[in-house]
This record gives structure tokens, sequence and C-alpha cells, in this order.
């Protein structure tokens, strides 16, 4: 078997949800490995189109599990209403059977998309460009080690000592930008019903990726946005929280490093970003007349010594022979 990883080589929006569901055909198993439902993958197949935003896009072929990485934030309500809708439209994909999520995946809390909403409004011109869907706060929580994992929703006295040290932090941080307080109660009501609805997809990711390694089928591991979004190496500020990239893939999925055989890099002729904020964009610059036509030595043919009309030589800048060369004169106004 193989593991390929499926990465975004420019700034999201490449088309790597294309790509997955067609190298999914002969895999067994598709861990979305970072990322939450900031962003999203379209897929157009036989059975229609698709836009994803947690559900991996191995979900369409019907012998594939599908896996949400312990590197991911899950939105508990998207996550049970985009489940909801594929299971309405596809019905004999039996998605609700191959879709998991790990226990260390992270939960999109209610406060965390308040934050983040408020905390973009606070930017002023300063704008990142996040979608507002709380990604941001969750990784900062999650490196804080603040933050709740799936596991957590299951173990209430936990949970509600946990968010009654949380919540009064997150209350001052919100009050401070205008924003209403979370109520204790309601979350933890809210947190019981998530409970309920996840219960059936939670698992011990480990298990399921060992088992994965040691079968005769492929394992495809799906970045989501790209490369230059990365929280390393991207085009910081304006890029997401986690890492799309292949090291990334093996945190987030919890593979080794060398057992990634191959990683494949989506790209597009254009950028169309799913996201705002600062970006490389195209120039659209119109090419100077040339003042004669460029003659294209025959192969083979050694290159003329002289020098072309209408350019110049650059000054000579080291000694030749011991002879000391005299500094140009420096401009007025202009740093020596």
């Amino acid at each position: 078997m193989t593991v390929t990883c499926v990465i975004g080589t420019q700034w999201g929006d490449e088309g790597k949800g294309k790509i997955v569901d067609f190298l999914a055909a002969d895999c067994g198993l598709v861990i979305r490995f970072q990322g939450s439902d900031n962003a999203g993958h379209t897929v157009v197949n036989e059975h229609g189109r698709f836009g994803l935003h947690l559900v991996p896009s191995g979900i369409f072929h019907g012998k594939v599990r599908n896996l949400l990485g312990p590197g991911t934030g899950v939105n508990p309500d998207s996550f049970l209403t985009e489940i909801n809708a594929l299971d309405e439209k596809v019905p004999q994909l039996r998605v609700r059977e191959r879709i998991m999520i790990a226990e260390r995946a992270h939960v999109i809390m209610p406060y965390h998309r308040t934050l983040d909403g408020a905390q973009e409004r606070s930017r002023g011109d300063l704008l990142q460009g996040t979608t507002g869907r709380g990604n941001g706060p969750l990784y900062a929580d999650k490196h804080a080690r603040s933050g709740i994992q799936i596991a957590d929703l299951f173990e209430p006295e936990y949970l509600r000592r946990w968010l009654e040290n949380t919540i009064p932090e997150k209350s001052a941080q919100l009050a401070r930008m205008g924003e209403e307080p979370p109520e204790l109660e309601s979350i933890l009501e809210r947190c019981q019903v998530w409970a309920e609805g996840l219960a059936p997809y939670v698992v011990d990711s480990f298990g399921v990726v060992q088992e994965a390694l040691a079968s005769d089928r492929d394992t495809l591991l799906e970045g989501q946005l790209g490369i230059m979004r990365d929280i390393n190496w991207g085009h910081y500020p304006y890029v997401t929280s986690s890492s799309p990239t292949a090291g990334g893939a093996s945190i987030g999925a919890g593979i080794p490093p060398r057992r990634i055989d191959a990683v494949v890099g989506v790209a597009k002729a254009f950028t169309s970003p799913s996201t705002s904020g600062a970006r490389v964009g195209p120039l659209h610059l119109s090419a100077p007349r040339c003042a004669s036509p460029v003659r294209v030595p025959p192969e083979g043919a050694r290159p003329s010594p002289r020098r072309s009309r209408g350019t110049r030589t650059a000054r000579r800048t080291t000694p030749a022979r011991g002879v000391p060369v005299r500094p140009s004169p420096t401009a007025a106004g202009s740093p020596a």
C-alpha cells in the first residue's frame, strides 16, 4: 500500500477536492488532516455537485472510509448538517457508516466564532480576511492548552469544570470588544446535544490509522487551503492557523513522515483564493516594443564578442592587475 498526500500549492481553491475524489477510488482510507469548516472543497461527479466543508472528499466511494484527523477543528453543527444533507441526497452511499471523527480533534465552540468576527472587525484597515467561522480562535486555544477535544464532550463533569475556568476569560475578552459574554449553562446544554449527535462517529484514530497502514489498500491525506496559507511558511499574517503542507499532514493525521510515499501538489493557471486578504495577484503590464528584432543565433554557433547597440558595459568594480579603481562619484542626496 502507499500513502499519498494531496496539498494545494497556492492560496487554496486549486481544485484539491476533485483530485482527491478521483484518487480515492483505489483507496481504503481518506484522512482530512487540518483545518475546520472555514473553507471547503467542491466535488462534481456522477452523483451531482457537492460543497464539502468538513467531510473528506473520498466520501463518494462506497468502500472508502473517511476520517477527520486529530489535526482538524470540528464545528459539530456544521458537521451534522453536512452529514444529513449528504445522506438525504445520496442515501445509497451510506455516508454515516463511513465517516469518523478522531477523539483528539478540537471542538469549535460558540465563543470561537464570536471572537473571530469581533477580532476581524477590530483590525480596521488591517483586515486579514478571516471567514469568521472560529478557526483562528480555535487553534489559538489549542496551542494555549485551553481547547476542548471531541472526547471531552463525553465527560460532562470534567467539561463543566473546564468551562467554568475558561468562560470568564472569554467573557472579559468579548466584553472589551463590545460583545455579549457566553452563558455557561447554555453552552453545556449545547455540548450535551453535540455529544449525542457525534457519538456514532467518534473513534480512537490511532488504531484506525495503524490498521490502514497495515492493510493492502492505499491511504490519502487531504489538505485544506494551500501552502501559501501555511502558518509558518505562508504569506503571513494572511494565513490560516494550521499547516496545510506535507509536514502538517504527518502530524495532523498521525502518520510517520517516512510512511508518506508521494505528495501531489495541485495548482491552476490563475489564483482564486477561498478567503480575502493581501496576496500576489496578476500584473497587467503592456509589453514594450523592441527597437529592433531579436536575432536568435543558430544552434551550435559561438556567441559574438561584440556588445549590442543600445547596451552599456557595467563599470569594473574590482582592480585589474593590481591597478586601483577610482570610485564613481556619488550622486547628491543618494546613499553612499
